[in-house]
């Protein structure tokens, strides 16, 4: 199975000591098959109408790591129509022999509704980015991330597509909107005031001596594209900050991803966060689309630069 590599990040934005972890995941596209019943009386329908309703919801989640882009799932055959039975009558011990059954009666519940502000990004790379995969291969010793994805036309696995995982696009917004909305308060180090944290929106890991953890409230999904082998190898050498030199035996490369696809993210964010953090979030998003905010890794050497526009619930922001 594909394992994804995770490290905490610092109110700095970099690396913390010592955070590297892996999880490792379920492919993209694995098939999963059960079935619901209600027991209950018939003045309980509308009961039933809202737990459809949150199984045909595109925030319908299994599992852990919801908030960053894990555990998401797409009802192929939607739960439209039900029946009810006694469930002492012979009617229901056929309709329970069997999965394949056609019910008679339409749900009504609008399944399109949510308590989440949709935002989409449409966003197309400069020229070059890397969204490691902490390993390197036989050319370069940092590659980014690909995963396989189940392939139901070949039935199979793909070959490889690259990833663009929701950890990475949460991280940056999250230090990004940390930043702008520091910047609206007037919070500085200067002015000794604090510096705020919006784990509202991002949630808090919990650390037992002090903090007991806060999930948040912002779902943002994985991105998948076919890789057409477009890459890019970089060389590099550490430098001797006393020389100026390069130090023997450090030249690495880095092989980066030179393709130029139309990514469209799909996130969430609940519309119960207060208004001045929204502002600070949707300002991060818009850096995105501007290029002053990138993406991925080895930014600093001019990677992960996009460009392009977001949309709000269907709307230019």
């Amino acid at each position: 199975l594909p394992q994804r590599q995770h490290t905490a990040i610092t109110q700095r934005g970099v690396a913390k000591e010592n955070s590297k972890f892996d999880e490792e995941v379920v492919y993209k596209g694995s098939r999963f098959k059960f079935r619901i019943e209600f027991l209950a009386d018939a003045a309980d329908e509308k009961i039933w109408d809202n737990i459809v309703s949150v199984i045909n919801s595109k925030l319908f989640f299994l599992g852990g790591g919801s908030t960053k882009g894990f555990g998401s799932v797409k009802v192929l055959h939607k739960l439209s129509t039900y029946d009810i039975f006694d469930i002492t009558s012979k009617e229901y011990a056929d309709i329970s022999s069997s999965l394949n059954n056609t019910f008679k009666k339409p749900l009504t519940t609008n399944t399109t509704k949510t308590n989440h502000i949709h935002y989409q990004l449409k966003i197309t790379p400069e020229d070059f980015y890397i969204f490691g995969s902490g390993f390197g291969d036989d050319e370069a010793d940092a590659i980014s991330v690909y995963e396989k994805v189940i392939d139901y036309d070949t039935k199979t696995l793909s070959k490889n597509h690259i990833l663009i995982p929701a950890s990475s696009i949460k991280g940056a917004l999250a230090h990004r909107s940390v930043y702008h909305y520091n910047k609206l308060k007037g919070n500085t180090i200067e002015k000794e005031n604090g510096i705020s944290i919006l784990d509202n929106i991002f949630g808090e890991a919990k650390q037992s001596d002090t903090k007991s953890g806060k999930k948040g409230t912002l779902y943002i999904f994985d991105s998948f594209k076919p890789n057409r082998d477009k890459t890019q190898i970089f060389d590099h050498v550490s430098i001797d900050r006393f020389t100026g030199g390069g130090l023997d035996g450090a030249l690495f490369q880095e092989k980066t991803i030179s393709q130029k696809d139309d990514w469209e993210i799909d996130i969430y964010l609940k519309n119960t966060i207060p208004s001045d953090e929204i502002d600070a979030f949707e300002k991060a998003l818009k850096d995105i689309t501007t290029g002053m905010l990138q993406l991925g890794g080895m930014t600093t050497k001019g990677h992960g630069v996009f460009e392009g526009s977001v949309y709000k619930d269907g709307d230019l922001l």
